[in-house]
């Protein structure tokens, strides 16, 4: 039976359950591991080195989003797009993502040359930014996400998070330096890549590292680039403004924002998992009954958006009791960032399934655009609002930029007046109907 014209929400969700509930489930342990083991190294580091910490790994993030080179969208579209090459696109994709990894890395330790930073924070941006030649290997998470497998690629992902987590914990008992906390962020991409490789080999018979096929890479690097420049944009979007509140503020304050951060970015994950295991789905509603297609995106953009509300009336509850508790007083301020956060976490959902409208479509280039856009206007909000409201400052400029990059954009475009009615009327839609 073709997917198009199968049942409702609810069925699709059936017939993705396992791929979902393996996602999802690897999130929620993600989530869990985020939230105990992040407070635990957080309230030993303190604000300052905490802050410390997470300034290196928003650097290394951005790093991380342009080596990836958007493939977890690409690899999905032309495995579905062309299911016997499917091998052949994966390892296309990984040799590409070397290349740009190799790169990457060589402007970052040239560029520490003209930084004005310790030679300690040099040290820890020469070993968190060493992940971007481990990124290559997440082509193979792609992969069997494609394939509705995520099971083989969780698995692994699960196994190391279990692994690092008691790593993190064991180096607060024994009191270990910052450096081994930002040690230990390359070991979990170590261990992570050395398991995709077991299991691909396992499960497929094929070796991840076969020539790369000239045909696939045209195709693939054409939508690459606007992923690319989206990738960079939505994290200067949402991180710059660690970046510019160690610069304005220091580090002290910086760890108070990063707090929040971390609870933060455990929550929004989940609409960005939930989305891409949907993506296969999607894909297919294109091919079939394009009503059909409208109304499902519409409950899955229904969907998101509740469930982002009810997320965001929650933290406005429980927030000020919530994080003297488990960070501890010092982080006492992180709430009132928090709560901005929360609401901007129904825009970011939104942003998620856009994204893979955009990739069904081939309208790639409409998201690097908006999101460019978006991050500029962040930056000069940030440069405004944060020597005047301090942190929350940064929150409010992250507000208003998600909102400008997944909605207001589409009232201006109109090619995309088909989406904008999908999203104005999903907040009247019933998402399970």
């Amino acid at each position: 039976m073709n997917i198009s014209s199968s049942g409702s929400l609810i069925g699709a969700f059936k017939r993705y359950a396992s791929n979902s509930m393996w996602m999802v489930s690897e999130q929620i342990l993600r989530l869990v591991s985020g939230v105990v083991v992040g407070i635990y190294v957080a309230r030993y580091l303190g604000p300052e080195r905490f802050g410390l910490l997470s300034y290196v790994l928003a650097i290394s993030a951005f790093l991380i989003a342009i080596a990836r080179m958007g493939m977890d969208a690409l690899i999905i579209r032309e495995a579905i797009k062309h299911p016997e090459e499917r091998h052949r696109i994966v390892s296309t994709a990984f040799w590409m993502m070397q290349v740009a990894a190799a790169g990457i890395y060589a402007l970052m330790v040239l560029s520490l040359v003209f930084i004005d930073e310790t030679d300690e924070i040099k040290v820890f941006f020469l070993i968190a930014c060493s992940v971007v030649f481990l990124t290559p290997f997440l082509s193979v998470d792609y992969y069997y996400q494609s394939q509705v497998k995520s099971r083989f690629s969780v698995a692994c992902k699960i196994f190391t998070l279990v692994v690092t987590s008691i790593a993190k914990v064991t180096m607060v008992l024994v009191e270990a330096d910052l450096v081994w906390f930002v040690a230990v962020i390359v070991a979990e991409q170590i261990i992570l890549s050395l398991l995709f490789l077991f299991v691909y080999r396992a499960t497929e018979r094929k070796l991840l590292f076969s020539s790369p096929v000239l045909d696939f890479v045209r195709p693939l690097l054409k939508g690459a680039w606007p992923m690319i420049m989206t990738s960079v944009a939505v994290l200067v979007y949402m991180r710059i403004d660690q970046v510019m509140i160690r610069a304005l503020l220091g580090d002290d304050e910086l760890g108070i924002y990063s707090a929040a951060v971390r609870i933060y970015d455990a929550w929004v994950v989940f609409p960005y998992i939930i989305t891409v295991s949907l993506l296969p789905y999607m894909a297919n509603l294109k091919k079939g009954d394009h009503d059909v297609y409208v109304k499902r995106m519409t409950q899955i953009f229904s969907a998101v958006i509740w469930v982002g509300v009810i997320a965001f009336t929650g933290s406005l509850i429980v927030s000020d009791l919530a994080f003297p508790l488990m960070f501890g007083a010092s982080f006492s301020e992180s709430s009132s960032v928090f709560k901005i956060m929360m609401a901007s976490s129904v825009f970011v959902s939104i942003g998620s399934v856009s994204a893979r409208y955009f990739a069904v479509e081939h309208m790639e280039k409409k998201i690097a655009f908006r999101t460019l856009v978006a991050a500029v206007i962040n930056v000069a909000m940030n440069a405004v609002l944060i020597p005047r409201y301090g942190i929350a400052g940064a929150a409010y400029s992250t507000l208003c930029c998600t909102f400008v990059a997944n909605y207001l954009f589409d009232w201006v475009d109109p090619e995309l007046k088909e989406l904008l009615g999908m999203k104005n009327q999903a907040v009247l839609s019933n998402p399970f109907k």
